[in-house]
């Protein structure tokens, strides 16, 4: 064996064992198809996703219905880096979690599915600082600097007869009627394959319960039982760009120019295999990737969606 072949060799094993290390570098292995996954004794269904503005290499999830107001801080992969308690806070049925430019995070206890809630309200905190290295779990108790309260304007019986109150998709973004960011929610239909995109005016947390703004409305005709069951939503970077997780397909769309309309282009969508996906529940996007978890607690990732048909 000559000098060069062995130095070819060795810098192979080295390569090789450099990305095994990047890939797993947190110390979990992800099976062939999932990218990561949570510890299901401390999520056991895990619903909202949320990349940290604040917290490079940080995510924000936290579980579904029946469960404590706890916030959780996650590295990409999943494992536990803090538990964050929300000190005066409600927690009848939290479904999505967004972070805004300005250092703060927002719990959606919006989940609605008979519709006749009226206590739907947005929880708002100082986003803490967490050290996505950190070796030790951070648990920690933050006030809920105030609540959003709030109505859909168009619904008038509790429960109507038509179920499309529900949501379970929220972001904050650029609002040029507005001239500010704000966020936005998208509902989820179990009467039609419907989604409405609301706006919020306020989110100063007013006493009284504010009436949503209605911007926009699509048919989601790729939903495979012909409803519009839309379980998360994530912006781009860009501010324009919004992927929509449904349980069968994510569609991405593209905002009007000067207006508010999120779901004024459909750019592309992405059908999921099931056998693989299973309930998918949050999604967010990672520079021009997406992640996508499910009610498994496990993690997937969508490298360059724009040109995705079908995943995985």
């Amino acid at each position: 064996m000559t000098t060069r072949t062995l130095r070819f060799i060795v810098a192979t094993i080295c390569l090789m064992l450099g990305v095994v290390w990047f890939v797993n570098s947190d110390g979990r292995r992800a099976s062939d198809k999932a990218f990561g996954r949570y510890d299901r004794t401390v999520l056991p269904e895990a619903s909202g996703l949320a990349r940290s503005r604040k917290n490079v290499g940080v995510f924000w999830t936290h579980n579904d219905s029946g469960s404590a107001p706890i916030l959780y801080a996650t590295t990409a992969r999943g494992r536990l880096l803090a538990e964050i308690e929300l000190l005066g806070a409600s927690s009848v049925d939290w479904e999505a979690v967004a972070a805004d430019d300005r250092g703060s995070l927002y719990i959606a206890d919006f989940g609605n599915n008979g519709n006749h809630r009226r206590n739907l309200s947005i929880h708002v905190i100082s986003e803490p600082k967490i050290q996505s290295t950190a070796d030790e779990v951070i648990r920690m108790a933050i006030p809920v600097h105030r609540s959003i309260q709030f109505r859909y304007p168009d619904q008038t019986a509790f429960p109507p007869k038509m179920r499309n109150y529900d949501a379970e998709a929220l972001f904050w973004g650029p609002s040029p009627k507005l001239g500010r960011p704000t966020l936005f929610l998208l509902t989820k239909h179990r009467s039609d394959r419907r989604t409405k995109l609301y706006r919020f005016d306020s989110v100063d947390g007013q006493r009284d319960s504010q009436a949503l703004t209605l911007v926009a409305e699509t048919d989601l005709k790729g939903d495979l039982k012909g409803r519009g069951l839309v379980t998360g939503a994530a912006i781009h970077d860009d501010g324009r760009r919004i992927a929509v997780l449904t349980y069968y397909a994510i569609y991405i769309f593209q905002r009007s120019i000067k207006g508010d309309d999120y779901l004024a282009e459909l750019l592309s969508t992405i059908e999921l295999n099931l056998d693989e996906m299973k309930q998918v529940e949050a999604i967010s996007w990672v520079g021009h990737s997406l992640f996508v978890s499910n009610e498994q607690a496990e993690i997937f990732l969508i490298d360059n969606p724009m040109k995705q048909v079908r995943f995985p």
